[in-house]
């Protein structure tokens, strides 16, 4: 190992120094050493978007002594903390909490370590995750800073960073979980939260079989978030724009078909009253594509299906399809829903170029018609190599 070689904590000026792992010889997991080490210990705050069993397994010895002392914070429904190493954290003595914002986008991001005792502190802030690459391979930069605790600066800022964490728990009991037990840990791994360490993460985390996939759903995290502003002072919105960031797509050779705008209860099926009768599908809308909404879906998305006269209405066409659901970065599993389109030209909806095709939910009503996926967005994918597998990815 390649010590960290960190000038003695005694000076009386508090110390910086960059870490820039694998660009030069300093790395993360010594320099976590080195935190985890000094004395006498105190509280110490481990807060990491990504934590694995093989990660934590290379600061064991260093954190076993001071589990009993260490909180670790844990990001979950991103596709990579894995339920061994929150079981891993367990074992070694830490309090565990896990951090669930009920979407992939945004996700629990933070990587900062932080120990106090009464006379000083340390704190690491940067990108470096608690997995084997984040600690030891890739490149990663962050600032490590010592506090001195006589300072009233470093004093406030060591009292912020501890309250800061502590009130999470309190703000956002129910995205923010005291985890205590295996059990705890085994429903995550079941309702596709967390990651199997021991498969390859080649998919989005699919709940066990059997179980109720429905209990792993949240509504979002109300967090503080701030859009952008354009030139001129006026905020971005999710509409038409060509130049806004995609969002990641579940694993696969996929390729983006279309984006929903916000989504509302007549998309998902979600009655208004008591005496709403619910369609049972949602229309293809333009959305926040450039697309002709009468013609798209079903001469271009949907052209490969076998289409079929609908039995009963004349001028309407159906067609089946697999649909893989994703919904907050859960795996719903692989339905066989039903397409319709409306052939007609001589309507009043064609004339005012309204939406002429539509998705019937079927089997996967139960995990659409919910009020926390009330205005996020629906992305639909299709297979590079088969043109009648798609993927709905609901976020």
């Amino acid at each position: 190992m390649i010590p960290f070689a960190l000038p003695s904590a005694s000076r009386l000026l508090a110390m910086k120094t960059l870490i820039l792992q694998a660009v030069t010889d300093q790395h993360h997991l010594s320099a976590l050493q080195d935190l985890l080490a000094m004395e006498p210990a105190g509280d110490i705050i481990l807060s990491s978007a990504f934590v694995t069993e093989a990660g934590l397994s290379l600061l064991a010895d260093a954190l076993e002594p001071v589990a009993h002392c260490t909180t670790l914070f844990a990001g979950i429904r991103n596709g990579i903390t894995t339920a061994q190493g929150l079981a891993r954290a367990l074992a070694l003595g830490c309090t565990l909490h896990v951090v669930d914002t009920g979407s992939r986008t945004p996700i629990f991001h933070t990587k900062l370590y932080f120990h106090r005792n009464e006379a000083q502190a340390q704190v690491i802030v940067g990108s470096a995750n608690l997995t084997v690459a984040g600690l030891t391979a890739n490149i990663e930069a962050s600032l490590y800073q010592e506090l001195d605790l006589a300072v009233g600066a470093d004093a406030a800022l060591a009292a912020q960073i501890d309250q800061r964490f502590r009130d999470m728990p309190k703000e956002f009991p129910e995205h923010v979980l005291r985890i205590d037990t295996q059990d705890q840990i085994e429903t995550l791994l079941q309702q596709g939260r967390v990651m199997d360490e021991d498969r390859a993460l080649l998919q989005p985390p699919a709940p066990a079989p059997g179980h109720e996939r429905t209990s792993g759903f949240l509504p979002r995290m109300r967090l503080r978030t701030h859009a952008p502003r354009k030139a001129g002072g006026q905020r971005r919105t999710a509409t038409k724009s060509r130049t806004r960031e995609r969002q990641p797509a579940p694993a696969g050779d996929l390729e983006l078909l279309w984006e929903s705008p916000p989504l509302k209860r007549r998309d998902l099926n979600i009655p208004t009253s008591a005496k709403t009768n619910p369609t049972g599908s949602m229309l293809w809308k333009k959305g926040q594509n450039d697309i002709d909404p009468k013609h798209y879906f079903r001469h271009q998305v949907f052209q490969k299906l076998e289409w079929r006269p609908h039995p009963r209405i004349q001028g309407k066409e159906m067609a089946e399809a697999h649909f893989q659901l994703v919904v907050g970065g859960v795996d719903c599993g692989v339905y066989r829903l039903t397409l319709s389109h409306d052939t007609r030209t001589d309507t009043a909806s064609y004339r005012q170029n309204q939406p002429m095709s539509s998705l019937h939910w079927g089997a996967a009503k139960p995990f659409v018609a919910r009020e926390e996926l009330l205005d996020r967005t629906l992305r639909l994918y299709r297979h590079a190599a088969d043109f009648t597998t798609f993927v709905i990815d609901i976020d």
